[in-house]
């Protein structure tokens, strides 16, 4: 990964990435097919499905427009610490 990104977010990317792929495969879209429909240079998209790159939300919300999806961000209460 380019810059300093701590742990936490790697864990967040690798997550959105898999969550991602995984979503695209289900709808039976092509990696290339997705990035050339938002205008994304299909080694880009790699990276984010890797979990390789700092995703902003213009990105996200493009990625979700390419799927026909609407993006939903949620936040939920920290996990306490054990």
């Amino acid at each position: 990964m380019t810059g300093k990104i701590d742990k936490r977010t790697q864990a967040l990317l690798h997550a959105f990435g898999e969550h991602l792929r995984a979503t695209r495969e289900g709808m039976g879209i092509a990696q290339a097919a997705l990035a050339e429909s938002i205008g994304m240079e299909p080694t880009n998209l790699a990276k984010i499905e890797r979990g390789k790159v700092n995703v902003t939300a213009d990105t996200m919300r493009r990625i979700a427009d390419g799927l026909g999806l609407e993006l939903v961000l949620r936040l939920a209460p920290a996990r306490k610490a054990r």
